[in-house]
């Protein structure tokens, strides 16, 4: 495990995007997940997230609202729009 040269009284957070790199971050035993709620257009595996609820491992996520997507909509570039998982393109 990648802890091992860590001091233990450090928490180590994980920046995740995707459904693997999240589980990879578990499986690694990081104490906090950033962005664990944004995994892209593949929606999160219902294990992965019965796994974080069981080691009640905290996550920090940014929360989207209809107010944000129509925002985001208008006013970003295409690369970098936020969409919901199967929300379609018009």
């Amino acid at each position: 495990m990648w802890r091992k040269g860590i001091a233990p009284e450090m928490t180590v957070q994980a920046h995740s995007t995707t459904p693997e790199s999240l589980r990879l971050e578990i499986e690694a035993g990081a104490d906090l997940l950033q962005h664990g709620d944004i995994t892209g257009p593949i929606p999160m595996p219902e294990e992965t997230l019965s796994v974080i609820a069981s080691h009640k491992l905290p996550c920090a996520a940014l929360l989207t609202t209809r107010r944000f997507l129509a925002w985001n909509e208008a006013h970003m570039p295409e690369p970098l729009r936020h969409r919901q998982s199967g929300q379609e393109r018009q």
